[in-house]
């Protein structure tokens, strides 16, 4: 939070590369129920995918491994993958830094007769466990990462995965972004996603080298703090991905546009992987 003294002007303003990121905002009590609300909204993929999509990549997941895996959903949401995994019969860990999403993923569970075992923690720094035949991080999550953050949650998959086992994840491309023109935007709003009083939102996107974005939301409410908050996605092509997953040891990578196994497309907006642990 910034006292209201801040000057907007610089807020404006592309601000230096992420190093260092807060994401404890997922984690709001009230920021978190309205991420939950978007995620379980089968009209819109602001925060995953629509129903029959999200069906398709968990079918297709699910052939490529054993039938009684044990899978890591790094990310989970409100256990929207792992609740049919489990349902194939995998035993399944989730874990996420959103506690309304495992709420409603833990109850989901419960009234299904699963048993996941969902856990709370920030993937940037929460102990993955160990002997997994794969893991996966859907929706961008890689992408959401610095340089740094990212390299130290691959090292740790590659260690929770077992010989053999595999990683499973998508990100974006920056042809996802080619077609998103709208650069600023300002709104009012009685109660809303930010928060449920009424208070103005300003919105900023900023390009980087590279193929990094940052989509800045300022939240402007009567009596408070500036609210600042910062979402960067880290875009990739099937070059600098497979790079990025050779530097830390895995092998066997396969590029798809999606998480369904439709063929690789230079115009793909989305790149979905599948790569391996090697057995030595």
């Amino acid at each position: 939070m910034l006292p209201w003294g801040t000057d907007l002007c610089k807020l404006n303003l592309r601000p230096p590369l992420h190093d260092d990121d807060d994401i404890s905002f997922w984690d709001d009590e009230y920021i978190s129920r309205r991420i939950l609300e978007v995620h379980l909204d089968p009209d819109t993929d602001s925060a995953t995918r629509r129903p029959q999509e999200v069906e398709a990549s968990a079918n297709w997941i699910a052939s490529r491994l054993p039938r009684r895996a044990r899978v890591l959903d790094a990310g989970c949401g409100p256990g929207l993958y792992a609740q049919r995994l489990a349902s194939k019969g995998m035993s399944v860990v989730g874990l996420d830094i959103n506690r309304a999403s495992l709420g409603h993923a833990s109850m989901m569970a419960r009234n299904s007769g699963l048993s996941i075992d969902y856990r709370h923690g920030d993937l940037r720094d929460a102990d993955l466990g160990s002997g997994f035949d794969a893991a996966l991080l859907i929706y961008g999550m890689l992408g959401s990462m610095n340089d740094g953050d990212r390299d130290s949650l691959l090292d740790r998959l590659y260690s929770c995965i077992s010989p053999g086992g595999m990683l499973i994840f998508d990100v974006m491309t920056v042809r996802n972004f080619n077609d998103r023109s709208v650069d600023g935007d300002w709104y009012f709003s009685p109660r809303g996603f930010w928060s449920p009083d009424p208070h103005f939102v300003l919105q900023r996107r900023f390009e980087y080298d590279g193929g990094i974005f940052l989509h800045r939301t300022i939240v402007l409410e009567d009596r408070k703090d500036v609210a600042v908050y910062d979402m960067w996605n880290h875009t990739y092509d099937a070059g600098s991905i497979t790079d990025a997953l050779r530097a830390h040891g895995f092998e066997d990578i396969e590029i798809f546009s999606d998480l369904a196994g439709t063929p690789y497309r230079d115009d793909s907006e989305w790149l979905g992987v599948c790569c391996r642990v090697p057995i030595r």
